[in-house]
């Protein structure tokens, strides 16, 4: 009961926040926790800044949500940064929506993935939100609810991709992290950004230099110092290696193993390649 009334709840704040921020001009920069959203985030609001002050600088993280806030912030009102006309830039972790009409969404391997957002989430609090099921372990459970969340999120996505591929703009992890100045380009020319003077000073690369993905991988500001961040990190993925796995979902939950393998299977044939106009 407690479980159901929590669901609507959080129903009910999604509506209101997607009411009260998002317009037929709004572009959605989409994930699942930890799939990279947050590092293209930094990316193009750089370039936003760039374009609007004329000065190229490694944004704080107050400085970047003036050009890429996020869906989720309820008590906040809304003050978009309009970069064309009125479309602007706005982060969400949610599945599509009727009125997501424009996005970029990224996708990862899903089990290092719900790992990595076991180990961000444990580290930011201390603890993982998730009552154990019966016979299972706090990890198993973990795996199991997250799988779910995840396949959620990826089959209203890339339904959309499917239907309308010129309004929606989905790309792998993996690609991003091998070809992250060529996807970065296409990004911007996806979402008609101007990036001429930027393109022509070079400055494309200075960007991505700015923000190696391990920046923006440690907890907040004042928790610990990189350092320590990284050894705990270390720490926990080791504890977890052999429980967030294929082989630990097939025994508790095969039926996820083989929808979530059909899902993935379906994105890589979707998603945005190298090379490709």
């Amino acid at each position: 009961m407690i479980n159901f009334i929590e669901k609507i709840l959080s129903y009910i704040k999604t509506k209101r926040q997607i009411r009260e921020k998002v317009t037929n001009h709004t572009v959605l920069l989409a994930d699942y926790p930890r799939c990279g959203i947050g590092w293209i985030r930094y990316m193009l609001a750089t370039a936003l800044h760039y374009n609007a002050t004329g000065m190229l600088k490694k944004l704080s993280n107050s400085e970047m949500y003036v050009y890429a806030p996020t869906l989720a912030a309820l008590d906040e009102k809304l003050k978009p940064y309009y970069y064309k006309e009125d479309y602007y830039l706005l982060k969400t972790h949610h599945k599509y929506y009727g009125n997501f009409r424009k996005a970029i969404i990224i996708y990862r391997d899903p089990y290092p993935t719900i790992k990595s957002y076991y180990t961000h989430i444990l580290m930011e609090s201390g603890r993982v939100p998730v009552r154990c099921t019966e016979n299972i372990t706090l990890e198993e459970t973990f795996l199991v609810v997250e799988m779910k969340k995840y396949i959620r999120i990826y089959e209203t996505w890339s339904k959309q991709v499917k239907k309308n591929p010129k309004s929606f703009f989905l790309v792998r992890y993996n690609d991003l992290l091998h070809y992250t100045k060529e996807l970065f380009e296409k990004m911007l020319v996806f979402l008609e950004i101007d990036y001429n003077n930027l393109k022509q000073a070079g400055h494309l690369s200075d960007i991505i230099n700015m923000y190696k993905k391990t920046d923006i991988s440690v907890p907040r500001v004042n928790k610990q110092p990189p350092e320590e961040a990284f050894r705990e990190k270390e720490e926990i993925f080791k504890k977890i290696e052999k429980v967030m796995t294929e082989k630990t979902l097939k025994k508790i939950a095969p039926q996820l193993v083989e929808r979530v393998n059909e899902l993935f299977t379906e994105m890589e044939l979707m998603k945005v390649k190298k090379g490709e106009k």
